[in-house]
């Protein structure tokens, strides 16, 4: 896909008349480590709370960058800059374009919750695997069916730009599932925006993560973002956070699927 393209289709901007030549160039990955830059990458400069990816700028331009994406809107450079108001959707959008949005081929699962997420994740990849060639992302590891991937650096939820090439590598040997374990920081940092969730599973909600998240109230809202996406949800009705996650499976609608003997106010759902 050629610059231009990619620039319009994911982030709906021009590349400038002035770099006509570089607009049409194919690019070849897109990064936001300027460490990770080669020949044909865009480099998304993002503003960190402890880095600001702007003042490697330069470092990713002699490593090969043909475009910059940034957050400072009175950038001159050399290559195409391209402003945007936040990088963190922005590179999302970027690589589920680059990638053809691989998890719309995919019949994907997402796992979040406060426990069980990594167990949940990992056998629910041995069943489907028994019956559907499947993918797993998870803490447990990155598997295309029963064969392990190496990822440098992993951690639970990757950034944007390796969930959608796992995705992508997925799609591309034939996998028909997908199992994502989904976390909070995920979420929250946009690092799972452009997966399309078929069935979104919660495991269940303690206080964690409030170092990142600062209050109980914000680490609920990014795992209820699973239950917004997901065209099914399956929620565990004995925590005592099940009515703050079925209401969010309401909305938008979706089907919903917990144990027998259901109490009046969580009849299943159905679009």
């Amino acid at each position: 896909m050629t610059l231009s393209r990619l620039i319009k289709e994911a982030l709906g901007q021009q590349v400038s008349s002035k770099h006509q030549v570089l607009s049409k160039q194919k690019v070849k990955g897109i990064a936001q480590d300027n460490r990770k830059v080669k020949k044909g990458f865009i480099f998304v400069a993002r503003q960190g709370g402890s880095v600001d990816g702007h003042q490697f700028i330069d470092d990713a331009i002699k490593r090969g960058a043909i475009a910059v994406i940034g957050q400072r809107p009175d950038m001159s450079l050399a290559i195409p800059y391209i402003f945007v108001p936040d990088a963190k959707p922005a590179i999302a959008k970027l690589a589920a374009t680059f990638y053809g949005y691989p998890s719309q081929k995919l019949f994907t699962l997402g796992v979040t919750g406060t426990d069980g997420k990594t167990t949940t994740s990992f056998l629910l990849h041995h069943l489907l695997s028994t019956h559907h060639k499947t993918g797993l992302l998870s803490t447990a590891g990155i598997k295309v069916d029963s064969q392990k991937q190496n990822l440098e650096g992993h951690f639970t939820t990757p950034e944007a730009p390796e969930v959608q090439k796992l995705l992508a590598l997925f799609r591309d040997e034939h996998c028909t599932h997908a199992v994502i374990e989904s976390s909070s920081h995920g979420f929250a940092q946009h690092r799972l925006d452009e997966v399309n969730y078929d069935i979104g599973l919660w495991t269940n909600l303690s206080p964690e993560h409030l170092d990142f998240h600062k209050t109980l109230e914000a680490y609920r809202e990014a795992k209820r973002e699973l239950m917004h996406r997901a065209r099914v949800s399956v929620l565990n009705r004995d925590d005592a956070s099940f009515e703050y996650f079925y209401k969010a499976a309401l909305h938008p609608p979706s089907s919903i699927l917990h144990p027998p003997s259901p109490i009046p106010h969580a009849t299943p759902h159905h679009p």
